[in-house]
């Protein structure tokens, strides 16, 4: 038998899929997403800093005890077509929060408004090239534009 959260989970999977199938237009699946993912705030001690990543906008997700320098760069989920930072500033502070890191959240160009690039899709095809830091540390890439 499944648990009370995972039952909750399940049922409020069902409800959005059904929501989606009402949805005609990319505009309309962000909508219904969005009012979805709005359904979960984000704990009040959390630092929220937007900045941008070299043209990249993005989202710094602080949580209390964040360790100086340690950091989780966090692509949100929505299948490349829905979904942005502020959605899953909830979901990314749990994540944060057990690692006592910080997490740069990309608000990435969604599809079907920017076409993957010989399969690719654009978020993987970001340049950060400027790395921003965190006012608490210093951010150093381990990898760069080439």
């Amino acid at each position: 038998m499944a648990s009370k959260e995972l039952e909750r989970a399940i049922e409020l999977q069902r409800s959005l899929f059904q929501e989606f199938g009402t949805a005609q237009t990319p505009e309309e699946f962000r909508r219904i997403y969005d009012r979805f993912m709005g359904q979960f705030p984000p704990p009040a001690d959390l630092k929220i800093q937007p900045v941008n990543t070299g043209g990249v906008p993005a989202e710094w997700v602080i949580p209390p005890g964040a360790t100086a320098g340690r950091t989780i760069l966090y692509f949100h989920g929505g299948g490349y077509v829905v979904g942005g930072p502020k959605g899953y500033r909830e979901m990314v502070s749990h994540i944060a929060r057990a690692a006592e890191a910080q997490a740069l959240v990309l608000d990435y160009r969604l599809a079907p408004e920017h076409r993957p690039d010989r399969g690719v899709h654009p978020a993987a095809n970001e340049r950060i090239t400027e790395p921003t830091a965190a006012p608490e540390s210093s951010v150093q890439p381990l990898a760069g534009p080439d």
